[in-house]
């Protein structure tokens, strides 16, 4: 190929490559229209509603419009309490100055399980930003995600997790690790049924007490199931209280009569396995992480397309009980989730 003929080349591969460019262009601003056409109809659903929700800070519906905000949204005055709101007041995006396309992008990088560094990347939006946006997502999920009633066949057991508080400071001597339960481990029951319906909760630090086993599983077993456990002690009372059918598996032993724990060991390997791709979760956040393992578990068999478009219909207008102070202080995790269950 001579000097003439390789420059032709090029060039006939610089236009092909600026002519896919601008498709490229013209397919992105085409899905941002659409993302942002979803979250205005989301709005107008919103408005629509409003009065039957009521005012977000006294309750009441005693309601009259007042006014548009500097975006075009509707505000609306409270009679009762006399504070004005809109529909986003109290919610994940409130304050937020981001577009709909750069939440839509973050919720893609929340359920890709993305680092922060790529997410920053993906959305342009700084760390801190970053981790706000997870644990307040993370927030909605653990006051929304209900456990549901398991049924047959139901395999227990509790895993153990190390307690980790990133960023404090003790001038306590560090103590050295212990080896099975204790105080630095948290406990996390765990009930799995056949059809693969699980009860995940996050309990007490140390060894976990029979009044705890049966306030998390009361009302997530019924009387008709057959339930597999280990032998610790403290599942007498929880038994006696569900009033099951109960198959002990004996202490070293790893089955009884062909039944075994492992569909429950699978279970606390697929949670531990995750919350090792965030690389130390605090203690404060345990349970936001379980939530989010819950829900990326009961989406298991959607498309992730669909995945997507449920999360950012559910999420973006819903309420948000935890605010920056709350995570940006040193809360500790009871204060953390007195505030998530208000």
């Amino acid at each position: 190929m001579d000097k003439t003929s390789r420059q032709a080349f090029l060039n006939a591969i610089q236009a092909l490559m600026d002519e896919f460019q601008a498709d490229f262009n013209d397919l992105s601003d085409i899905h941002n229209l659409v993302i942002s056409n979803k979250f205005q109809l989301l709005l107008d659903k919103a408005n629509e509603n409003v009065t039957a929700n009521g005012c977000p800070h006294c309750n009441t519906t005693n309601l009259i419009r007042y006014g548009k905000t500097k975006q075009g949204l509707q505000r609306y005055l409270c009679k009762n309490c006399g504070k004005t709101f809109t529909v986003k007041t109290g919610t994940l995006t409130a304050y937020s100055k981001k577009s709909a396309n750069c939440w839509y992008q973050f919720i893609i990088d929340f359920l890709h399980e993305e680092s922060i560094q790529n997410i920053c990347d993906d959305c342009m939006i700084c760390k801190q930003t970053a981790l706000v946006w997870r644990h307040k997502m993370a927030n909605i999920l653990s006051t929304d995600i209900r456990d549901p009633q398991l049924k047959g066949m139901v395999y227990l057991d509790e895993t153990l997790v190390h307690r980790y508080h990133p960023g404090y400071e003790s001038d306590e001597p560090k103590q050295p690790k212990k080896r099975g339960i204790s105080d630095q481990k948290h406990n996390i029951a765990c009930a799995v049924d056949e059809k693969g319906k699980c009860v995940i909760e996050v309990s007490v630090p140390g060894r976990i007490t029979s009044k705890e086993l049966i306030r998390i599983f009361k009302n997530k077993i019924p009387s008709s199931c057959t339930v597999v456990s280990d032998s610790l002690r403290s599942y007498h009372q929880l038994i006696k209280e569900l009033n099951v059918k109960w198959v002990k598996i004996p202490s070293g032993k790893k089955e009884k009569e062909g039944y075994t724990l492992s569909r429950v060991n699978g279970l606390h390997s697929a949670i531990k396995y995750f919350l090792r791709t965030y690389r130390g979760v605090s203690d404060k956040y345990l349970k936001h992480y379980i939530a989010i393992f819950k829900y990326r578990r009961q989406l298991f068999r959607m498309t992730f397309t669909d995945k997507i478009d449920m999360t950012f219909k559910h999420l973006m207008l819903h309420k948000c009980n935890i605010k920056y102070k709350d995570i940006r202080g040193r809360n500790s995790a009871d204060d953390i989730y007195a505030i998530t269950s208000e």
